[in-house]
């Protein structure tokens, strides 16, 4: 983890508890006029830890359906580099460079 990295997480916790510092005084004061108040710093640890969950799980989802569509074109550019290479093998080397350099751009593309 670089500096920068460890800087965030440290903004990331004290802003987060400046956050939940904030409601609990909410609460108290709330509770000082005689309303009720159900949410507390729990509340709002588990609705985080809940949408945290959720948004990784949809991550995943979209990671696998990516994946599983890009799967067949990237069999498709393995199966067609490997009967490039030996058709570029034969040709000048003035044919063959241009050609190698937009095999490779396609290579990049299919994530190969």
């Amino acid at each position: 983890m670089t500096i920068f990295h460890k800087f965030i997480k440290q903004r990331q916790t004290i802003v987060t508890e400046q956050i939940l510092s904030q409601v609990d005084t909410f609460g108290r004061v709330l509770s000082a006029a005689g309303v009720p108040f159900k949410v507390n710093r729990y509340d709002f640890v588990a609705q985080a830890w809940v949408q945290r969950n959720r948004l990784e799980g949809e991550l995943k989802r979209l990671d696998l359906k990516v994946n599983r569509r890009l799967g067949p074109l990237k069999r498709f550019g393995l199966k067609l580099n490997n009967q490039l290479d030996p058709a570029i093998s034969i040709l000048p080397k003035s044919l063959a460079k241009p050609i190698q350099r937009t095999q490779a751009k396609a290579r990049r593309l299919c994530g190969g």
